[in-house]
């Protein structure tokens, strides 16, 4: 039976349906996932104009995807060179300080570079592919760092019920706004002035609201808690700000602080025997327009790394161990 082999690379245009197969399989709260073929193209066309330039660095995004040596797409993750820019980026600032706590509606229209639009298909997870494709962002930007802000940060899906229904949102959004989570979540990507018309600009005391709900001011959902510890071993911490919506948290790192790039040395592939120990190590190459990551270890074949990083011996890679 051949053993399968992962690829961390940008998307490119034959992705397309491949991407929309993949958004059957997330549930609710990944609304930022296409869900149409046209929605597809149009994603994919935005990474390839910020691979090639063509976008001004605050409108840059870019779409990776992990494929097997079977070219079946399994999942995918992005960088967005600066929130706020698309629709404006609000969240809920949690001021915890004062003698009555309160959650307060901030703007910021051209913040730091976000990480996101993570998603690994159920039948991946739990073999150390979540990592290849969350890890391998960080080396893009550590290989590219111009392009980015020198803070990063990662908004993580915030608590949902079974039903998908969310807590924070019955106890806060829907008491403004009488649609469900989902279609308001929608709402907001397609209606840019749908925030800032229906959401109260004063401050909402946490006296006022259902008790029940505040615990899950800032708590992740259940399948995002591996994300949210990944992100901490690499240095994230959380911050005061939740999302608007199901009340997920908001982590933020300085980017030369994060492990991943703080730890990652540079070489050339024939180098790596000597570099790499039995630990599993993320290695990229420095290919802007056709940028690669694998898993490897010292005993991964030299003519494999060169295969799947489209590599020569003289050629330079980035490597960092997957977890210290």
């Amino acid at each position: 039976m051949k053993v399968k082999s992962f690829v961390f690379r940008s998307i490119k245009e034959t992705d397309a349906p491949h991407i929309i197969q993949l958004s059957k399989e997330a549930k609710s709260g990944l609304s930022n996932l296409p869900k149409t073929l046209d929605k597809a193209k149009q994603l994919i066309n935005i990474s390839q104009l910020s691979i090639q330039n063509k976008l001004q660095k605050k409108d840059q995004k870019f779409i990776f995807v992990v494929e097997t040596n079977e070219k079946e797409i399994v999942g995918i993750s992005g960088i967005k060179s600066h929130v706020g820019v698309e629709r404006p980026y609000y969240s809920f600032h949690l001021n915890k300080t004062e003698n009555h706590p309160y959650l307060e509606l901030t703007q910021q229209p051209l913040g730091p570079t976000e990480i996101g639009s993570l998603f690994l298909s159920p039948r991946y997870r739990n073999q150390n592919i979540g990592r290849l494709l969350s890890l391998s962002r960080f080396l893009f930007i550590r290989c590219f760092k111009k392009q980015f802000t020198n803070v990063i940060i990662a908004e993580l899906r915030g608590f949902l019920y079974k039903n998908n229904t969310s807590p924070i949102w019955n106890a806060i959004g829907k008491k403004f706004i009488p649609l469900s989570f989902n279609k308001a979540d929608i709402r907001s990507m397609t209606d840019l002035t749908f925030i800032d018309t229906y959401f109260p600009k004063n401050p909402i005391y946490l006296s006022m609201i259902d008790s029940k709900a505040i615990p899950y001011l800032g708590a992740v959902h259940p399948y995002t808690e591996p994300a949210k510890k990944l992100l901490f071993s690499e240095y994230f911490k959380s911050t005061n700000y939740i999302d608007i919506f199901d009340g997920g948290p908001k982590l933020e790192c300085l980017t030369s602080n994060i492990r991943s790039i703080a730890n990652s040395k540079q070489a050339t592939v024939s180098q790596l025997s000597k570099t790499l120990t039995n630990d599993m190590f993320i290695i990229c190459n420095l290919k802007y327009n056709n940028f690669r990551c694998i898993r490897a270890t010292k005993t991964t074949s030299k003519t494999v790394i060169k295969h799947q990083l489209k590599l020569t011996d003289s050629d330079p890679v980035v490597y960092v161990k997957e977890r210290e």
